[in-house]
């Protein structure tokens, strides 16, 4: 086939039927030689090389070359045209169905033409005119393959979530009071007694503060014909995961930093119901403002300073941002050496349980008196701060189809309070910022 095709290529004609193939052989006794598939594989390339040569012959036949003479058109049922170089009688019945090709003799073709150097632009002209190859080839490549059964979740760090939860007190009651007196003034000293003087007594002064509950909820829906049809995994799982996980982050979050929503916004977890640890009052979370010159190793030997006024549970954690936890891991000593090997050992030098990263921390700012500082830690012990919820109130999901619309729908709702509920229990850093 290929000697026959190269001839044709190389000489712009068909060979006479009588000459020599490569082989050794007359083109003819090579022909008869073939298959039924190798002619119309034949057939084929030729249709392709000739194409343009066919059509120059038609419009001007006075220049047909005396070897194409004996050359026979067919035309199958299914449009395929054929070219007969050596038979000039009517098509055999296998030939009048038309050209068809396995995969594997189409391998071979674009084999042939890659190696046969005059073939390659005709094989390329070939396929741009889709008189050769496989239209519509897109359908037979494979369809991509799916790194696991579901999407999975691209979020923030939500370590510092399970961790906070798993430690934070929980109440069996929605509504806390906390109340406590202050033995700290003067006027509550005890006092040395002179003889026939009046005894005075002691003064202390008691405060109490109370917090109500909110509704924190997470809400979707899914068309019930697109739960039907989503097979490769159980997507209402799925959704279920992703809601449970917003709703405690987002219980987290208010805890210790607050939602970060406007005060006029609809959603707004209310800082009376779950109040921050951030922006709580003074006399809960003590407040350390450091000045712009600060470095971070100084920030450090601060934290170990401001430790005094620490009045919470046990060993407290440092909560801080992925950069400033990045930055005091990689603090040079004198001959430019890490001062702390791994976190452990920063720990032991803050003198603190665990430092553990918080990315909704990132950017956050307060104003004070005109300064703007930013927000470098919170010190703390979690279980100094208590989520408050009736029974009932808990984390509860509840799922209900709407029959009109053909429609799942699935909610994560909590109604809790939350504060601290110790004096003292935190310790809020921030730094000013430059000029």
């Amino acid at each position: 086939v290929l000697s026959l095709v190269a001839y044709y290529a190389a000489n712009g004609k068909f060979p006479p039927t009588d000459s020599e193939t490569a082989s050794g052989k007359p083109a003819s006794e090579v022909f008869q030689s073939m298959s039924e598939d190798q002619k119309n594989v034949l057939y084929l390339i030729v249709d392709g090389l000739s194409q343009e040569e066919d059509i120059a012959q038609e419009d001007s036949d006075d220049e047909e070359d005396s070897t194409m003479k004996g050359l026979k058109k067919t035309t199958a049922p299914n449009g395929v045209v054929t070219h007969n170089v050596f038979e000039n009688d009517t098509p055999t019945p296998d030939t009048d169905q038309g050209v068809t090709l396995t995969h594997e003799e189409q391998g071979q073709i674009i084999q042939a033409a890659i190696k046969t150097g005059t073939l390659r632009k005709h094989m390329a002209d070939i396929q741009h005119a889709g008189t050769w190859g496989i239209d519509n080839i897109d359908v037979l490549f494979p369809d991509a393959t799916t790194l696991g059964k579901k999407p999975a979740w691209f979020v923030d760090d939500q370590a510092w979530v399970n961790h906070w939860h798993a430690a934070a007190t929980h109440l069996p009651f929605a509504k806390v009071r906390s109340r406590y007196a202050t033995l700290t003034e003067a006027e509550a000293r005890a006092r040395g007694y002179i003889t026939e003087e009046e005894k005075l007594e002691n003064v202390f002064a008691v405060f109490a503060r109370e917090t109500s509950p909110q509704t924190v909820y997470t809400k979707q829906r899914m068309n019930r014909d697109d739960i039907i049809d989503i097979v490769d995994f159980d997507v209402v799982s799925w959704i279920k995961e992703a809601m449970r996980m917003k709703q405690y982050e987002e219980l987290a979050r208010a805890a210790l930093i607050g939602d970060g929503r406007l005060v006029s916004d609809v959603d707004k977890i209310k800082p009376e119901n779950i109040r921050p640890v951030w922006t709580d009052d003074d006399m809960y979370a003590h407040k350390v403002r450091m000045a712009s010159t600060l470095t971070v190793l100084d920030i450090i030997d601060q934290v170990v300073i401001e430790m005094q006024h620490y009045r919470g549970a046990g060993n407290p954690n440092f909560y801080t941002t992925p950069a400033i936890l990045s930055q005091m891991m990689v603090v040079r000593n004198g001959i430019d050496e890490r001062m702390f090997k791994d976190k452990k050992d920063l720990c032991a030098a803050m003198m603190v349980n665990d430092i553990i990263p918080v990315p909704p921390m990132v950017g956050l700012t307060t104003d004070v008196e005109g300064t703007t500082h930013d927000l470098v830690g919170i010190l703390m012990n979690p279980s100094d701060y208590a989520y408050g919820a009736n029974r009932g109130g808990e984390l509860t999901y509840f799922q209900q189809f709407d029959i009109d619309f053909n429609q799942e729908r699935y909610l994560y709702e909590s109604r809790v309070s939350g504060a601290l509920t110790v004096p003292k229990a935190a310790l809020v850093f921030e730094q000013a910022q430059p000029g």
